[in-house]
């Protein structure tokens, strides 16, 4: 029995498609926090409209996503509330609550945009 534990905690600290955070707790010791951005300023408004644009191709992913960028929501009183995973490497993002969102290259070279923008640095290969 103990040895079935051991090779499940083996597995999951093997898993390549970690995310940024554990659901809406604490965030990854390897993550930076970036910007900051206010709730209804045009960037977020921007953002917003970007990412609920339907998908115009699909893509699928050849390998596991390795979530290295990731949006992190906090509501008024800076409570965590919701959080997007990004892969830019295979184009796969997911929710905090495993959600998978479709998008197409246009989202993620626009997110990648707005990501250098705000300060935040993305991994060259990705």
């Amino acid at each position: 029995m103990r040895r079935a534990a051991i090779w499940q905690q083996i597995e999951s600290l093997e898993s390549p498609s970690k995310a940024l955070t554990e659901g809406l707790g604490a965030i990854d010791l390897t993550a930076t926090v970036g910007a900051r951005l206010v709730a209804n300023s045009t960037e977020v408004q921007q953002l917003a409209h970007v990412v609920q644009q339907a998908s115009k191709q699909e893509y699928y992913a050849m390998c596991p996503p390795i979530y290295r960028d990731a949006l992190a929501f906090y509501n008024e009183a800076n409570k965590l509330v919701r959080v997007l995973n990004i892969c830019f490497e295979c184009h796969f993002m997911q929710t905090d609550q495993q959600q998978h969102v479709e998008a197409d290259m246009a989202t993620y070279n626009f997110l990648r945009r707005f990501l250098l923008q705000a300060g935040h640095p993305i991994d060259a290969d990705g």
